[in-house]
């Protein structure tokens, strides 16, 4: 876009819009004849604002002449400057980053607290599990109450005091950008579009794209001191178990919780603990299944896994990470609390109650029949059918 606006181009401005040169063939020379030479001679319109542009298409000239030749309109001014940074992103970026290099680096220090991702964990995915809002912590808020819930079971770590200062010190980093930001923003004044050529026209954009970054830039670091005085105000104790949360990346309570993936940073593994259950096969005989964690990734696929090795009829094999083999599931698209609890639901289900011993449905089959249809054996989980875990209901069995 700059290289169109360089001046190598002749570009007229006029009522919110670019006016570029109509190149002359046959037909068109022959249809401005038969128009009689139409075109709204140049200047006629009137100023040359941005408001301009948000007026009906048809309120400006499609054609404009100016010494004997025709331009015809393009780009309005304000869709230019609206859409560039979805357009010309690598350009945008550039511009902002050698607008901001006075202030850039105090923002890197100063990221959120919480990404979205890991607020809906917190704050709505784990809670509904645990039930954080009944009892004591009915008249909470969620997140207090969340919060109080963890304090119950967690003490206060030692770097708790280094957090807690480095949470103040960015919040007062961010104020100090934000009073740079407006003392920018004051320093340069809205500016009318000029009536000029393309090296106006350019930096009169510049200009304008300058406000637009200033302008997104003083509303995220707003938001984020906002979030941050949010935070604030919570009791000192549950701030400083919320940024250890954040800091580790990781957190378990009651057999719910969530944990970084190591390869994918912001990249979170949402996971509820099974406990120990037993399965029946065809013939009646329990096995026990040992505890494992049923998970799904906040980057998705929103499909449920097995976090560790793990065997069971639904699972392939016996292996990490393994897709739980789900009939009439559609996982949902797009990451919200909803889909990481219903996904999670849907596992658990899977593993407790979607053996069939008597179909012998899944991948593998707990007993000997058919055994030339499975990878995994089971036998080193079986247990005796008087087993007394059984008799006094200490073991549940899901399948029965």
């Amino acid at each position: 876009m700059w290289q169109l606006l360089s001046g190598q181009t002749e570009i007229l401005v006029q009522d919110g819009f670019l006016y570029l040169p109509l190149l002359f063939d046959a037909e068109i020379a022959a249809e401005l004849a038969a128009r009689g030479g139409e075109g709204r001679a140049a200047g006629d319109g009137g100023a040359c604002s941005l408001e301009a542009a948000n007026r009906r298409p048809d309120a400006a000239a499609l054609l404009l002449r100016q010494d004997g030749r025709y331009f015809v309109q393009s780009l309005s001014l304000a869709a230019l400057a609206e859409h560039y940074q979805t357009v010309f992103p690598e350009e945008y970026e550039k511009l902002r980053l050698a607008l901001l290099q006075e202030v850039l680096s105090r923002l890197r220090t100063c990221t959120p607290v919480l990404a979205p991702e890991l607020e809906t964990i917190l704050f709505v995915v784990l809670p509904y599990f645990l039930r954080t809002r009944r009892g004591k912590h009915r008249a909470k808020t969620e997140a207090g109450a969340f919060l109080a819930y963890v304090a119950e079971s967690h003490t206060i770590p030692d770097q708790a005091a280094d957090l807690l200062a480095a949470f103040q010190e960015q919040a007062a980093t961010l104020r100090e950008v934000l009073q740079w930001l407006t003392a920018r923003q004051a320093a340069n004044p809205d500016v009318p579009a000029p009536a000029g050529n393309g090296p106006a026209v350019r930096r009169w954009l510049r200009t304008v794209l300058q406000a637009r970054i200033i302008a997104q830039e003083m509303a995220q670091v707003q938001e984020e001191l906002a979030a941050r005085q949010a935070l604030a105000d919570l009791p000192k104790e549950q701030l400083a178990i919320l940024l250890t949360i954040a800091a580790r990346g990781a957190l378990e309570v009651d057999d719910v919780g969530f944990c970084g993936d190591a390869k994918r940073p912001g990249v979170y593994w949402v996971y509820k603990k099974t406990g120990e259950y037993v399965l029946q096969d065809y013939y009646g005989r329990p096995y026990l299944f040992p505890d494992c964690r049923v998970a799904v990734c906040s980057a998705g696929p929103f499909q449920p896994v097995v976090l560790d090795t793990y065997k069971h009829p639904l699972l392939r094999r016996c292996a990490p990470r393994q897709p739980i083999c789900l009939t009439d599931y559609q996982a949902p698209q797009e990451f919200s609390a909803r889909a990481i609890i219903q996904a999670l639901q849907e596992g658990l289900n899977a593993l407790y109650y979607g053996y069939n011993s008597r179909k012998r449905n899944g991948y593998n089959s707990l007993d000997g029949f058919g055994r030339h249809h499975s990878e995994v054996d089971f036998e080193d989980w079986r247990l005796p059918e008087d087993d007394p875990r059984i008799l006094a209901g200490e073991l549940e069995v899901k399948n029965r």
